[in-house]
């Protein structure tokens, strides 16, 4: 009766299974509040819990239980779900695990959809961050370039003068282009 009522209110269930027939033994109370299937169709059959997957999904979780070749080893994945009933696309953390005995499998299935949101959301905001950043570091790089540019014209054309100070002609032209590229600078 404790862990029942330790249990109801918790975002995950419990399913505990025989091996050989995979006949279930226990459900936590909370396995209908999360999935929308009566308890009592679960005990009846297991693969009553396909209903929430899609096709692909369901495929997805074969293919982990197929290549769960070291079953002293707990099986994790993720995966979506859709609560019975409901159109609105949720997320599953399940692990499952043999029992020490090796007659039994325990299936943890947890609801993660918060956490889950949560995460892409985070993500989202990183992939804006760093596009935030890469643009600012292509404006900086750029900026860096167009001020470079001039800069070093003018220090060219100044040294140029500097050379030819006694030639008027030849040092009005390079003050004159010192000029253009002040204010293209500018």
């Amino acid at each position: 009766k404790f862990y029942g009522a330790f249990v109801k209110e918790r975002k995950d269930f419990f399913v505990y299974f025989r091996k050989e027939d995979l006949r279930i033994l226990y459900i936590s109370p909370n396995f209908e509040r999360i999935t929308g299937i009566a308890s009592r169709l679960m005990y009846e059959d297991i693969e009553v819990l396909n209903t929430l997957y899609t096709h692909s999904t369901r495929r997805q979780i074969q293919g982990r239980v197929h290549d769960w070749k070291d079953r002293t080893k707990a099986l994790e994945f993720e995966c979506d779900y859709r609560r019975r009933g409901s159109e609105e696309d949720r997320r599953a953390y399940i692990t499952a695990e043999q029992t020490d005995d090796g007659e039994g499998y325990l299936l943890v299935f947890h609801d993660i959809t918060e956490e889950y949101q949560l995460r892409q959301q985070i993500y989202e905001e990183l992939q804006t961050v760093q596009r935030e950043s890469r643009s600012k570091t292509d404006f900086l790089s750029q900026m860096s370039h167009e001020i470079r540019t001039p800069m070093n014209g003018i220090t060219g054309m100044l040294s140029l003068m500097r050379t030819h100070i006694r030639d008027e002609k030849a040092a009005i032209g390079y003050l004159d282009k010192t000029e253009q590229l002040s204010q293209f600078l500018l």
